[in-house]
């Protein structure tokens, strides 16, 4: 996977993520208000075999988490710990 520097970054409150892959309790097509501060993103369109886009930046497209289709293995770039609701990504963080 090859980063690329964001000219603006993610930073701040209220930024939509899009789940593209489901896992666990989180489905596919479900939009999470999310807590970020990064400068920096995977390609979206460069990933190796065995790795998948879990969310994408519903403002800008860029790639928010990557989850293996392998092993149960996942990361995101923004805080699951700062959940808009009650609970709504508690499910990243086990």
């Amino acid at each position: 996977m090859e980063t690329y520097r964001m000219t603006f970054g993610n930073r701040g409150h209220n930024q939509p993520v899009l789940a593209l892959a489901d896992s666990g309790s989180i489905k596919s097509g479900r939009v999470f208000i999310t807590s970020q501060n990064h400068q920096y993103a995977v390609k979206l369109d460069e990933f190796p075999e065995g790795w998948a886009p879990f969310f994408i930046n519903a403002n800008d497209s860029s790639v928010e988490g990557v989850i293996s289709t392998t092993k149960d293995i996942r990361g995101v770039q923004f805080h699951p710990e700062s959940f808009g609701g009650p609970l709504d990504t508690m499910p990243v963080r086990s």
